[in-house]
C-alpha cells in the first residue's frame, strides 16, 4: 500500500468481510484498527513529515494512517453503546458447581 487515502480501501473492505462474514464485535474492530494504526506509523515512519513539537497530531500528513483513525474512532463509538457480545451468565460457576469440579 501507499499512503495515499485510496489505499485504506482495502483495509476497509477487510474490515466490512470480517463483519459480515464472521460476524466480529465492534470491540474486535476497534482493536485490529488500533493495531493495523501502529503497523501502519511503522511502515511510513521515514515518511511522515508531521512535527508533533509544534502541534501537529503525528502522522497527520500521511492521508492513509488519517483515514484508518477515522474508521477507529468511528469502531470506539460505536463500540461504547453496543451490547456485549459474549454471555456473562455462561462465564461463571455456581457455588455448588464450582464445588463440584475442586472435589472431583
Amino acid at each position: 500500500p501507499n499512503k495515499e487515502r485510496e489505499s485504506a480501501d482495502s483495509i476497509l473492505k477487510f474490515v466490512l468481510w470480517l463483519q459480515t462474514k464472521r460476524s466480529i464485535s465492534v470491540s474486535y474492530e476497534a482493536n485490529l484498527l488500533r493495531g493495523l494504526i501502529k503497523l501502519l506509523k511503522f511502515r511510513f515512519s521515514g515518511e511522515s513529515l508531521a512535527d508533533p513539537s509544534y502541534g501537529e497530531k503525528s502522522f497527520d500528513d500521511i492521508p492513509m494512517i488519517r483515514e484508518i483513525r477515522r474508521l477507529h474512532r468511528d469502531a470506539n463509538k460505536r463500540q461504547s453503546v453496543s451490547p456485549r457480545s459474549s454471555n456473562e451468565e455462561r462465564k461463571w460457576l455456581t457455588w455448588s458447581e464450582f464445588l463440584k469440579v475442586i472435589q472431583s
